[in-house]
């Protein structure tokens, strides 16, 4: 296993004022993106603290987190959610909030109240993670975009094209399918048909400020789990992905974590199909301070690249998927060989127990992706996702 000393820097006590210290909130401690926020707010001299309906999370026992509390969910109870989280950043003079996962779209709400969270308002950070009004947003640039319509406005094109139909809402791979030409699908308002793009896969990460791109990652699935990737290696020839993100990210001004998935066809041409206005797989390639600097506004330099070309991997997501896949021959060769490959995006020598406790502080999400109900991203987050019955 391999560390890369720029990333996977060592633990340093500091000795510091109390009163120079900044403190930042984490809006979910259960899942490897939170821990590279966290090792990099906490080598940067930030004091880390983590809120998670979770009691029980990675985040935990990280040597980065100063402080662990538990809040409500916000499927079961959004004002209590939000409030708590209010509380918090009162009572803990938090200068900066940064949501994390599925959550955003509550937290979100935080925004409009006026404190200081690092993503956009509630209605504009719904209108990207609902993925008619992203490809409707897109068009209204001027971007391209796959035909994309509601299952409900019978779009023609589903008569003479294989097409995709999803939940407006959907996270990680949840309620897709597939359908032939001239095959019948429902006719849901909340369901959404696109044409099945030919062509490679590959996601952006992006740190947003004020509509500029200041660190971004292009990478590619090497495994996937269900349809979200679980092993990834970094792209680097990427110009087509690259520059549709940033003409995306300058005509809606956006600022926080935004994340696009894409097909890019033979002829390089890239289309996204979808929109994830949080942190994904792509800010494992991010080194600490590269991350910190993109978010706080210290870094007005855009990067040309990935900074580190490398395959990693969420090793218990694979180790599960591996398990999965014993009856397939095939399939147990290559989650085997991501494995084998790719570097863990948790573990870091200094900082052990979040990796090594992770089969205890993430037994609940263990336990659901062993079932064939869910897949490892999507029993992560299955009581944080935003569901239409919760518009405000």
């Amino acid at each position: 296993m391999r560390f890369d000393s720029k990333y996977y820097r060592p633990y340093q006590p500091r000795m510091m004022p109390v009163s120079t210290i900044k403190t930042v909130l984490l809006t979910l401690g259960r899942l490897p993106v939170a821990l590279d926020i966290a090792r990099a707010f906490d080598a940067a001299g930030w004091r880390v603290i983590v809120a998670d309906p979770w009691a029980m999370h990675l985040l935990r026992m990280s040597k980065s987190v100063s402080k662990s509390l538990v809040v409500p969910s916000p499927r079961a109870d959004v004002s209590g959610y939000c409030d708590e989280l209010a509380r918090i950043v009162s009572d803990e003079s938090v200068e900066l909030v940064i949501p994390v996962s599925e959550e955003t779209v509550y937290v979100a709400a935080l925004r409009d109240r006026g404190l200081p969270v690092f993503c956009m308002s509630q209605d504009k950070t719904l209108g990207l993670h609902d993925k008619a009004r992203f490809i409707r947003l897109a068009e209204t640039i001027g971007l391209p975009v796959p035909r994309t319509a509601l299952a409900s406005e019978s779009p023609d094109f589903t008569a003479s094209t294989s097409y995709v139909s999803k939940p407006r809402f959907s996270c990680s791979g949840r309620g897709i399918r597939f359908h032939a030409a001239g095959s019948l699908c429902d006719t849901d308002d909340q369901l959404v048909v696109q044409e099945k793009l030919e062509g490679e896969h590959q996601s952006i990460f992006c740190v947003s400020r004020d509509g500029e791109l200041p660190a971004w990652a292009v990478y590619r699935p090497t495994l996937i789990d269900g349809s979200v990737s679980i092993a990834f290696e970094s792209v680097l020839d990427s110009t087509a992905v690259v520059d549709w993100a940033r003409r995306f990210a300058r005509a809606t001004a956006h600022t926080g974590f935004i994340s696009f998935d894409f097909i890019v066809g033979e002829d390089g041409r890239a289309l996204p199909i979808e929109c994830n206005p949080r942190a994904t797989s792509g800010i494992h390639f991010l080194t600490g301070e590269v991350l910190v600097e993109a978010i706080i506004g210290d870094r007005d330099r855009a990067q040309d690249q990935a900074l580190r070309e490398q395959r990693l991997k969420e090793s218990y997501s694979c180790f599960t998927r591996l398990l999965r896949s014993v009856s397939s021959r095939n399939e147990f060769r290559c989650a085997a060989k991501a494995m084998r490959e790719s570097t863990d995006v948790t573990w870091q020598r200094s900082d052990p127990w979040p990796f090594l406790l992770m089969t205890i502080n993430s037994w609940r999400i263990i336990v659901k992706a062993m079932s064939a109900e869910h897949s490892f991203a999507s029993a992560s987050v299955a009581d944080v996702e935003w569901r239409p019955e919760d518009a405000p």
